[in-house]
């Protein structure tokens, strides 16, 4: 799997890795913007969000916010909120949070 998260949902996870000693570890690892790859399922479903895979446990029957770098990269999904940066993103200006989910950076 592969997700870039962003806004409410990039900031609840950071939050919660602070808070957690053993994981602030992982805010250090920088990645470039990662479009969803919902490998290896082949395609995401409404249940993928439902119950929280991975990272994403954290988030479970909140509203997911997710960076795509283009259009037709975008989730279909009421449970997600997508937003395309198609340009002016710095490189590595994300977090690899680890089960292949970055982060967007207020830094």
């Amino acid at each position: 799997m592969k997700l870039t998260l962003n806004k409410w949902s990039a900031l609840y996870l950071m939050r919660s890795l602070r808070v957690d000693r053993g994981q602030s570890r992982l805010l250090n690892r920088r990645t470039n913007l990662l479009d969803p790859d919902p490998a290896p399922l082949q395609r995401w479903g409404k249940s993928y969000f439902a119950k929280g895979q991975g990272a994403l446990g954290q988030l479970q029957g909140q509203t997911v916010h997710v960076a795509v770098s283009r259009g037709d990269a975008r989730l279909q999904s009421r449970h997600v909120v997508n937003t395309v940066y198609g340009s002016g993103i710095p490189p590595r200006s994300f977090i690899d949070i680890g089960d292949g989910v970055a982060i967007s950076s207020p830094e």
